[in-house]
């Protein structure tokens, strides 16, 4: 069954009629517009620039290869000196930082290139172009962040060379400080033996000017002539001498004695001598003997003088093998002045000094004593701290004897105090100090 038309199919077929009669108007007017001119240039296809193209890439591959060559160069340069001097450290720092920003740079140019060029790229070739820029970033920021750490490693090495030659500065000048007390006093002790050999000089020469008034006087030909208080082995020498020069005086008498005895006799047996002769001869021989008499008393006397000088001189003569007492104390307490600290200290001593004072004919003449200590202000302070209890506590074995201090800087144990000792001639302990 067909279905009936209305209106509205009619209305419907009418739009379409009057579409196409439009459609058929204006192809109408477009064919009799374009009737003798010439066809239009056809629009060309798009095409990639492909020299530009290969162009942009070749400076991008370069200027990525350039950086990644100066970066690893820079880096290895950097890692192989960076910790061998403070100097040299901080230079190289300086060097790379200098090839990082010429490296910024050409990487700020590239990317200037790279973005002149991205204009004639495809869509496809800035998402590479894209991609690679990242690559290239990522990989200049891990180096920037490798020169970082080199420089706080390079910076931290520079700190700690800096405290170490701090520290070797400092122990420098307590050495230079104990070195200087340690010559002041090898200089104080060396002008006291001076001084003491020109004081002992001087005595022999008054010595010896008395034995030669004595000799020009006739007083004591062989008394004590050119003695010398501390010079045993000289002293001896002379009166050695003496005594052979004695022994030839004497015996020249005695031959004189005996030539005149001689005489006597052979005057005695020939008749024909004179009582005048005789009586001379006999007067020469009282006369010799006399002169033989006090040549023998004159020899004893002189020998029995030479042994009391050499004796004498060994006494007041310092035996130059020092000897050498160590103990420890309460370093703070003795220099502090406490008076547990004092009295250990004194008993220490006592220990260490008692074969001495027990002994036979012992007397120091010379003492160095040194502490052991942190700084060379607080040894110097120990030492004479000691000082004092010893002239205090011990004057029959101190009393004339010359006492230098010095320190020894970082020597353990802490409180360690070492006395050398250097005895007068004739010392003998009791026993030995273990």
């Amino acid at each position: 069954m067909k279905r009936r038309r209305t209106n509205r199919d009619m209305i419907v077929l009418g739009g379409w009629l009057f579409a196409d009669l439009l459609l058929g108007m204006a192809m109408l007017f477009f064919a009799a517009n374009t009737v003798g001119a010439p066809l239009p240039t056809p629009t060309p296809t798009a095409t990639p620039n492909e020299l530009a193209t290969a162009v942009a890439r070749a400076s991008r591959n370069d200027a990525t290869a350039t950086a990644e060559a100066q970066n690893a160069i820079a880096t290895i340069s950097a890692f192989s000196t960076g910790i061998a001097e403070s100097e040299s450290s901080a230079l190289q720092t300086v060097e790379a930082l200098a090839t990082a920003d010429t490296l910024a740079q050409s990487a700020a140019t590239a990317t200037a290139n790279a973005l002149a060029t991205e204009v004639a790229m495809t869509a496809e070739e800035r998402a590479t172009a894209d991609a690679v820029a990242t690559a290239a970033a990522l990989a200049a920021e891990a180096t920037i962040s490798a020169f970082a750490t080199v420089q706080a490693l390079n910076l931290a090495d520079v700190d700690e060379i800096t405290r170490q030659l701090a520290t070797e500065s400092a122990l420098a000048t307590e050495a230079a400080i104990a070195a200087k007390a340690t010559i002041d006093a090898l200089a104080t002790s060396e002008s006291l033996l001076a001084t003491q050999t020109s004081v002992q000089a001087t005595e022999g020469a008054l010595v010896a000017a008395i034995a030669t008034a004595n000799a020009e006087s006739g007083a004591n030909v062989l008394a004590t002539a050119n003695a010398q208080a501390t010079e045993v082995a000289i002293i001896a020498a002379i009166a050695t001498e003496n005594a052979v020069s004695g022994a030839n005086a004497l015996a020249t008498a005695e031959a004189q004695a005996t030539l005149a005895q001689a005489t006597i006799d052979a005057l005695s047996l020939n008749q024909a001598s004179s009582e005048s002769e005789r009586a001379t001869a006999q007067a020469r021989l009282e006369v010799v003997q006399t002169a033989v008499a006090a040549l023998s008393t004159q020899q004893a006397s002189s020998a029995a003088t030479a042994t009391v000088i050499a004796q004498q001189a060994a006494a007041n003569s310092l035996n130059p093998n020092p000897i050498l007492e160590t103990f420890t104390v309460n370093l703070s307490g003795v220099v502090s002045g406490t008076t547990a600290a004092v009295d250990d200290a004194r008993q220490e001593l006592d220990r260490v000094l008692a074969p001495y004072l027990e002994g036979e004919g012992c007397r120091v003449g010379f003492a160095l004593t040194s502490g052991n200590s942190a700084t060379v202000p607080e040894g110097i302070a120990l030492s004479r701290a000691i000082n004092d209890i010893i002239l205090d506590e011990y004057p029959e074995l101190f009393g004339d004897a010359a006492l230098e201090v010095f320190a020894e800087p970082g020597v353990t144990p802490l409180g360690g105090v070492n006395l050398e000792l250097f005895f007068f001639v004739g010392c003998v302990p009791s026993e030995v100090v273990p």
